[in-house]
């Protein structure tokens, strides 16, 4: 074999190297333009809600995941709206495809802590927690979440709530844009709740072993400005119930039905409901202060006389009128109003 030919082979030998070497630089300039447009994503958005009016703060941003991840890290994030909410963590962690932008997944790391005027401050941790915003090409847009082993402690009282697991998702209908579709299921939830002196208080725990749903809100697409609720109202928009099961304390609920606004502003409509061991959910009626505990001892001692007659069940509508929820009669909830 001549000289010339040796060369020629080993040139060819030399080629797939080389051109693995391009593909993996090409990919390499790919994943670090895609970080990088993720960061500067972030600092854009952060200067959007700044100029709102909203607080946020970050200490770092540091890219991260080569080569199968596009991460974002965001170290000490923090923000804080003009309204008093305020949520802050350790990192929270941002991941996207590399040659898939359509999809972005949020991992708060560590502990979080989320104040608000009317709840207090809280302590939260989990074995999971993640949530993600992707477009798609039938309804627009999803945001879904994942929540798992949660555990949460107000700082004021020591009231704990800890929760098993949660999984949802929230987008458009596909057949109507202005609708809203929230699927919802969870499982072991406990809410723990120290007495503050309020005449609707007390101490104890409501456990809720299991809550699913699917839900429509519909003319979703009215709901802003100032004059939202009215606007909604009046443009004939509901939160229809397609299905609702959750089991309280023993209780075992099931509802469907559409919900409205009335010219009040309260909340409005006929929801079918059958309802088993009524009396599992007198400590919920008092924990949430749907009634005083006089009223929650009155409703759940009427249910439980219906639920007797009834061979255990009660099969009728929930009435919601007048800013209040009864069940044949009876009052089970007072209703806020809407604003």
């Amino acid at each position: 074999m001549s000289d010339v030919q040796a060369r020629l082979r080993r040139r060819w030998l030399y080629l797939p190297f080389a051109i693995a070497a391009v593909i993996v630089l090409g990919y390499y300039l790919l994943w670090r333009t895609g970080a990088a447009e993720m960061e500067k994503a972030v600092v854009a958005w952060a200067e959007d809600q700044r100029a709102a009016g909203i607080t946020v703060e970050y200490s770092a941003l540091i890219r991260d995941g080569f080569p199968f991840f596009l991460r974002v890290h965001v170290e000490d994030p923090l923000i804080e709206t003009p309204e008093g909410l305020r949520w802050r963590g350790e990192r929270l962690s941002m991941d996207a495809l590399p040659y898939e932008l359509n999809k972005v997944i949020f991992s708060p790391m560590g502990a979080q802590f989320v104040s608000t005027p009317d709840t207090g401050d809280w302590r939260i941790t989990a074995d999971d927690l993640r949530a993600s915003i992707a477009t798609d090409d039938a309804r627009g847009w999803v945001l879904s979440a994942n929540a798992g082993g949660v555990q949460a402690r107000r700082a004021e009282d020591g009231a704990e709530t800890t929760l098993v697991s949660l999984v949802f998702d929230l987008s458009p209908s596909a057949d109507d844009p202005s609708t809203l579709v929230l699927s919802l299921a969870g499982a072991g939830a406990a809410f723990s709740a120290m007495d503050n002196g309020a005449d609707n208080a007390a101490d104890g725990a409501i456990t809720v072993d299991r809550l699913q749903t699917v839900a429509f809100l519909t003319q979703s697409h009215l709901l802003q400005g100032d004059m939202a609720a009215n606007q909604w109202r009046d443009g004939g928009g509901a939160l229809v119930i397609n299905g609702l099961i959750a089991e309280i304390d023993e209780a075992a609920l099931t509802v469907s039905g559409e919900i409205r606004l009335d010219r009040d502003d309260y909340l409005t409509g006929a929801l079918r409901t059958e309802l088993s061991n009524p009396a599992g959910l007198a400590g919920f009626l008092r924990q949430t202060g749907a009634l005083s505990p006089q009223e929650a001892d009155a409703a759940i001692a009427g249910l439980s006389l219906m639920a007797l007659a009834g061979g255990g069940k009660i099969a009728a509508p929930i009435e919601l009128k007048d800013g209040q929820a009864r069940i044949s009669g009876i009052k089970v909830a007072d209703l806020p109003k809407v604003q």
